[in-house]
């Protein structure tokens, strides 16, 4: 009995698996729960009383902070809608928060839109599969 010589294909390892993009999903998750988490806090600071009266300044807030409540939304189905809403949003807030604080207060700009900003750049590695939605 001859046993078969051996290919050389036969004699190259295959690669290790990857992780099935186990840590794009992380980082989209951990994207919303940080936009989750801020918008909630907003949230509650103007039902706790942080809007007393309605004026302009409380009116554009209410219409920024639903602007990046529909980035939370829009994120589990169009995640670069999701992204550019979030960066926009982040960037509307800080420059109201900043105009607002009549100085050039950048930690209050950074509080405003600064989760924001961040939540859309951490949802960039999960959109590199070519489709957008952020399911590897």
């Amino acid at each position: 009995m001859s046993e078969k010589p051996a290919l050389e294909d036969d004699l190259v390892e295959a690669p290790p698996p990857r992780p099935r993009g186990r840590i794009k999903r992380r980082l989209a998750t951990l994207a919303r729960a940080l936009s989750t988490g801020a918008t909630f806090f907003w949230i509650m600071f103007a039902l706790g009383g942080g809007f007393e009266h309605l004026t302009s300044d409380t009116l554009t807030l209410s219409v920024l902070l639903t602007a990046a409540s529909a980035g939370i939304i829009l994120s589990w189905w169009n995640m670069p809608g999701a992204i550019v809403l979030y960066v926009a949003a982040g960037l509307a807030l800080g420059a109201f928060a900043g105009y607002e604080a009549r100085r050039n207060d950048w930690l209050i700009a950074l509080l405003f839109g600064g989760p924001y900003i961040v939540s859309g750049l951490l949802m960039l590695p999960a959109t590199d599969r070519g489709d957008w939605t952020g399911r590897p």
